[in-house]
């Protein structure tokens, strides 16, 4: 079975399922079901409930003494970052013999020590790292972290600062950060930029309670090397169709090319200073069943409503943990996913239109447009992550004959840890992000276009003018 094959057989419910994608560490996700039956071509989309993804809780790294009291917020927050105010949380203490937490937030110094105090709102929790001292301890110094760091021009950091007392607790205290040298820090939060110049920095932390403690930080600020792509095609080299598919360039795996006969060298279209680019031509689906003599085609479109799948693959020079893609693209103005109404098509419409391979599979990183028939309707997808799951912004609709740039970010797990992540844009619009997911695969390749599941009784045409891609952050 080609590798993509199992993309081309499977279809999607119609029912769509949000599951958590989780923004910390230190927060699980529960899944939610929406409610509603999407209806394909109609526009109409099921309404999600709510679900926790992230409960934050402050003060984050508060001290108190023994005996005294501090009411600590938690905020339950959805996966767009809105307020859930009426989730309930309960509150739990690491140790009731430094620190008890009563229902509402209040928790109460025992005896001296830390002790993490713990906010659950739907079984996802948020947590805060409590102090608890002597009366009688006083202030001895601060520490800020980190005492060295090394910047590019135009990066920033977060510098923090911790207060060591008398007791040899320590704890978050009050201070304000300033900068000797260049670029700029805020004063209340410890956020350092960089700026543009090259050279040294020092950060300075100062106690405002009155107690003249300080400390310093160095930054060494360096001018980045320029990130080269690891694969970069504008198509402007090929001398025709021919010459494409004879892959001079080595970028892509001929044998995998799908529905060859419908893949060309467009002389007439290119994006920026290239005058080519390479087009898909899906067919009048009016013609099926289809006489699929290209040997290229593994799948024959036995009705109106099969799948229809038209792509190319190239392959990563090695294995990856992590890459970034950016593809120009432009669909026809008529481009549609859904069928004519009265070929009664029961295949949820949309196109999948890019991917990143990986193994082991049939996972995979994607990109799908036009889904539920609905032209904005942009999802991303990670490796066993949830299907179909709204866009943060829906974007304008791609399907306009204009040239617009997709972005892709991939990452898959470091060993030992869920640190997966996956973002997708569309013309510097985020539609999808999950960070801090399970992942464990590694990243091979990149999929141009695979299946069409509905489509119109017109030809349909999707023109591929700039592939690059990238090993190391290229700055986005």
């Amino acid at each position: 079975m080609r590798a993509l094959d199992h993309v081309r057989s499977n279809r999607l419910n119609k029912r769509m399922i949000l599951t958590g994608v989780a923004g910390f560490a230190i927060v699980s996700c529960i899944a939610g079901t929406p409610t509603g039956d999407v209806q394909p071509g109609t526009g109409t989309l099921p309404t999600p409930i709510s679900v926790v993804r992230r409960v934050d809780v402050t003060p984050v790294s508060p001290r108190i003494v023994i005996g005294a009291i501090l009411r600590l917020s938690a905020v339950p927050t959805d996966s767009a970052g809105d307020t859930l105010s009426t989730v309930p949380v309960s509150w739990n203490s690491g140790n009731a013999s430094i620190a008890t937490v009563d229902s509402f937030g209040n928790a109460s110094g025992v005896s001296v020590g830390a002790v993490t105090i713990e906010a659950n709102a739907d079984g996802v929790v948020g947590t805060a790292s409590l102090t608890v001292g002597s009366p009688t301890a006083t202030l001895v110094s601060i520490a800020i972290s980190p005492k060295t760091a090394s910047l590019d021009t135009g990066t920033s950091r977060v510098f923090t600062a911790l207060g060591t007392f008398s007791d040899n607790s320590t704890a978050g205290v009050p201070v304000t950060f300033s900068v000797s040298g260049l670029g700029s820090v805020n004063a209340a939060s410890g956020l350092y930029n960089a700026g543009p110049s090259a050279g040294t920095s020092k950060v300075i932390v100062r106690t405002t309670d009155g107690s003249s403690k300080a400390d310093t930080a160095t930054v060494s600020i360096s001018i980045p090397s320029p990130v080269l792509p690891w694969i970069a095609e504008d198509f402007s080299s090929y001398t025709s169709t021919a010459d494409m598919f004879a892959n001079p360039r080595g970028d892509f795996l001929s044998a995998w090319d799908e529905y060859k006969s419908r893949i060309s060298l467009d002389q007439t279209v290119g994006f920026g200073s290239s005058t080519k680019s390479m087009l898909y031509s899906f067919p009048d689906r009016t013609l099926v069943p289809l006489d699929f003599s290209d040997p290229s085609i593994s799948k024959t479109a036995n009705n109106r409503c099969s799948d229809i799948s038209i792509q190319r693959y190239m392959p990563l020079p090695t294995a990856t943990n992590e890459v970034w893609l950016e593809v120009y693209a432009k669909f026809a103005a008529n481009f549609t996913t859904v069928a004519p109404t009265a070929w009664v098509c029961t295949n949820n419409p949309d196109y999948k239109f890019i991917f990143f391979r990986v193994l082991p599979e049939p996972e995979r990183y994607e990109i799908k447009a036009g889904v539920y028939g609905i032209p904005t309707f942009l999802v991303g997808r990670y490796p066993g992550g949830p299907a179909d799951t709204p866009p943060i912004v829906r974007p304008p609709t791609i399907f306009d004959g204009q040239w617009h740039r997709f972005r892709m970010h991939g990452k898959v797990n470091t060993a030992g840890q869920n640190n997966g992540a996956y973002q997708a844009w569309m013309d510097d619009i985020l539609f999808y992000n999950a960070n801090n997911v399970s992942i464990p695969y590694s990243i091979v390749g990149i999929w141009l276009g695979a299946n069409l599941n509905q489509g119109p009784a017109t030809v349909q045409n999707l023109w591929w003018g700039r592939v690059i891609a990238y090993d190391k952050n290229p700055g986005w």
